[in-house]
Formats: C-alpha cells, structure tokens, sequence
C-alpha cells in the first residue's frame, strides 16, 4: 500500500508510476529515498515533476501527484490522437505530452527538474567525464533511450546492480542529491518570490487603472454615449474579473490591464485582443477624450490662478500682513508643485485650486480692509 501524504503525494516506490518508468530503467541505488526529489511546502501548485534532455521532455521517468490535475493531465494525452490527428508526433506519447504542458492550464503546474537525479541517461563510468544529464556512482537509477546497442550496455549495467558495489550504493548523504536538492530549491523559492512581486505588481497597476478610470466615469460619464457607456461597464468588470481569479498570475492581469490601457494598432491586421485590456482601452477612448478636454480647462484655470496670487503677492510686497502672506505662498506653491507632480488627479487638484481661491480672497480683503472678513466670506461662499 502507498501512503498519500497531506500534499497529495505518495510517500513510497508507488509513487513513480510502473506505467510511465521505461523499461530500459535499472535502479542503481536502493538507498536514495524518492520523497528526496519533492518539491517543499512553498509549492502547492506543482502536481508533476519531469526532466528533459537535450532531444526535449523525456518522460521515461517522472512524479505525479494525487490530484484532478493529473487525471486531466493524463486524459488529455491519452486522447491526443483523438482531437488533433493530424499534428506530428516525433516521439509518440513523450511528444503529446510535451505539448499538451505548454497549453495555459497545465503549464503553471508542473517543473523540470534536473535529468541526472531521477532519469540520469547511460554515460561513460568516469564522473568526472560524465555530463550533466548523465549518470554518476551513487545516483538512483539510469535510463537507456535510444542506445544503439543499448542490450549490451543495459547488462553491463545490470551486472553492477546486482553485485551491490558499495561505490555505486552509497548512502544519501554520501551522495551530491542533499546540496544540489537544496540548492536547486532554494533557487526556485527566489524565483517564485521574484513570479509573485511581479505578479503583485501588475494587480496594483491595474487597480491604479481601474480607480483612474471610475474616477473618470464618475466626472464625465453623463457626456459619454450610451453605447460607449455600456462597452467601459463590461471592460471594467472583465478586468475585476480577471483580478479576481487570477490575482498571482501575472501574465493574465498585465493582458487584463493592457485591454483596458493600451491602444490597439490598428495596422496589425492579425492581432487578436483578447485579453480584457486592450478591448477596456478602445471602450474608454471617448470617456478619456472627455477627460484629457476637461484637464485642459483645468490645467489652463490653475495656470491663470496661480498668475493672479503672484499678482497679488508681489502687489502686497512689504505689507504688516505676514500671517496671510505666508499662508497664501504656501498655497501657492502646494498648487504648483501638484501640477508639476500629478496633474491628472482631479480631485486634488481641484481641491487645492478651491484653496487657494479662498486663501487669496482672504489675502485681498486683509490687504484692501486691515480686517479679517471671515463671516462675510463664508456667507459669500455659501451662496
């Protein structure tokens, strides 16, 4: 009997299944436990474990995992020829299954490891001429594909299997698996935490996107045709949609995200969008015209505002009013440095603009009056 562990994997010689280790396969050492080769708890996501050689997959010997992944995994091989005919398989089933990894729902799932661990192909005896896909003394097996005279060499082989030389059956700790499975993990772990800031990344740009755009929606979505109104509602919910359920995979956001923000070239007869980015881009170029318009006037009053506090400001050079001159060149210069900064954020700058509108009234009425006239201008602003 084979014991499953938590993660799905079995934990004895079960767990290499009979139907997918070759038959020009000899155990070399009985002493490399295979739990060795699983990958640590980090990586939930990987249900098989392959090699390939220089010729590509070789899936003579390999790991998998008790999962639905794996039965869709070995359905879809199996029914290769059934769906796809006529497509040309160099090494039969080793090819389907090559090309049925590479398609997007099993390609995220599955890792290759390093040939000579647990699929080392036949080589000279000599470890220090061996190669890296090679076998060495101490590794756990080795693997004989396409030997011309692979009779003769497998006896030889065999012949050393059987004898149990000690230089061959070493102990694991004997052997170079501890420090080349421990460094070859720890490298994985830095690349799936490199995967996962990226991916983090491309969900943040398109949460940036989508804000941008609600905030859009919400300043000119009564100037927006009906229709171009419905097409934006339907971008923004693919793109949520695909932040949803996607969120660590960093391809899918970035295309969900280019749908919305990139605009199609359309000398590109051949391109498909089809992703939520690009569709969500062309369905908001109304709702953005209406914007970049909107910014213009914008941008143009704050520049005209900000001419006129100068004005004043150097009208009342030298005036006894310090207070109210230092408070409207800080608001002044909150204004310019937000327009050199973001000026595309309405909100603020439409809020600073407010202020200094009000810090400039009140600077005209302290240098015209000698008095402050806050009732009488809140009244005035209240109307």
């Amino acid at each position: 009997m084979a014991d499953v562990r938590s993660d799905g994997w079995l934990t004895c010689k079960m767990l290499m299944l009979p139907r997918w280790v070759d038959a020009d396969t000899i155990i070399m050492n009985h002493n490399i436990p295979l739990e060795v080769f699983l990958p640590p708890a980090e990586f939930p996501h990987l249900h098989l474990l392959v090699t390939a050689d220089p010729h590509g997959l070789n899936n003579g010997v390999f790991f998998l995992k008790v999962h639905p992944w794996s039965i869709e995994l070995l359905s879809a091989v199996v029914a290769y020829r059934v769906y796809r005919p006529d497509t040309e398989l160099q090494y039969r089933d080793q090819s389907a299954l090559e090309d049925v990894l590479n398609e997007k729902h099993f390609k995220k799932n599955f890792l290759l490891l390093p040939q000579r661990w647990f699929n080392a192909i036949w080589g000279e005896l000599s470890d220090d001429s061996a190669r890296s896909f090679q076998v060495r003394r101490g590794d756990l097996l080795v693997h004989f594909p396409g030997h011309p005279q692979r009779d003769e060499i497998m006896r030889k082989f065999l012949d050393r299997a059987e004898r149990h030389l000690p230089e061959w059956e070493l102990d694991l700790e004997s052997t170079s698996y501890p420090t080349e499975i421990k460094e070859y993990w720890t490298e994985q772990q830095d690349i799936l935490e490199r995967q996962r800031s990226e991916a983090q990344d491309a969900a943040k740009d398109a949460e940036n996107l989508l804000r941008k755009v609600d905030s859009q929606k919400a300043a000119h979505h009564d100037a927006l045709d009906g229709q171009d109104a419905e097409r934006i509602d339907e971008q923004i919910k693919r793109l949520r949609l695909a932040l949803h359920n996607h969120m660590d995979d960093k391809e899918t956001v970035r295309g969900a995200s280019n749908k919305l923000h990139e605009v199609p070239k359309p000398q590109s007869k051949h391109a498909t969008y089809s992703t939520p980015m690009l569709t969500l881009q062309q369905a908001t170029q109304p709702l953005r015209t209406l914007a970049e318009q909107a910014q213009k006037t914008r941008l143009k009053q704050a520049h005209a505002l900000i001419v006129e506090s100068e004005t004043e400001l150097l009208r009342a050079h030298g005036a006894d009013q310090r207070d109210a001159f230092e408070e409207l060149q800080s608001k002044l210069d909150s204004l310019r440095e937000l327009l050199a900064r973001d000026p595309d954020s309405v909100e603020a700058v439409t809020d600073a603009m407010e202020e200094l509108r009000k810090v400039s009234f009140f600077f005209c009425c302290w240098c015209v009056f000698g008095v402050r006239m806050d009732a009488y201008v809140d009244r005035r602003l209240a109307r």
